[in-house]
């Protein structure tokens, strides 16, 4: 009886593993870019270098469990994506147990519409990156700060670079 009940708890383990394994593959496929936390001096650092003001809309490309909103506080909205459904899932668990007022989205960032954005956070690999420049940077309204860690976006120049830890973070102001 015991040894079936643990079998059994063991086959559930291993099933959300595959799972979960399964969506960060495909988020990975999809978007060529792994679920990655940005470490927490860094998002401590991309924050400060945000200069988010109350009222203001905050996005995050790529959220994950959305480390980095979590850290954000004020009056501000907002909103992460993510293509991996679990990590979303977790994100919308930690919000309610937080009593947070994030929305968190498994949706394709590149089919929604940043023109309302003050700030946009992104930790995703140099042909994402390219993506955003090509495909998102025009519906940016003026003003909107684009905060990347460890990648820049090219042909873009930075307004400004700063190192934390071994990698950087760059800064885009529209």
């Amino acid at each position: 009886m015991i040894t079936n009940i643990l079998l059994l708890l063991f086959g559930m383990i291993l099933l959300g593993a595959v799972v979960f394994s399964a969506w960060m593959l495909w988020g990975f496929l999809h978007y060529g870019a792994p679920l990655v936390s940005t470490p927490k001096k860094t998002v401590q650092k991309m924050i400060e270098l945000a200069n988010i003001q109350s009222g203001q809309v905050v996005y995050d490309l790529g959220c994950g469990t959305g480390t980095i909103l979590f850290e954000v506080v004020g009056d501000v909205q907002c909103q992460g994506y993510d293509l991996v459904k679990p990590a979303i899932w977790w994100a919308r668990i930690k919000n309610t147990l937080l009593k947070r007022n994030i929305q968190f989205h498994s949706q394709d960032f590149f089919t929604v519409n940043l023109s309302d954005a003050d700030v946009v956070f992104c930790y995703l690999l140099p042909e994402v990156m390219s993506r955003i420049y090509t495909e998102k940077w025009n519906e940016l309204r003026a003003g909107c700060r684009i905060v990347s860690h460890g990648f820049p976006i090219l042909p873009l120049q930075p307004t400004q670079v700063v190192q934390v830890g071994k990698g950087n973070i760059y800064v885009y102001e529209k």
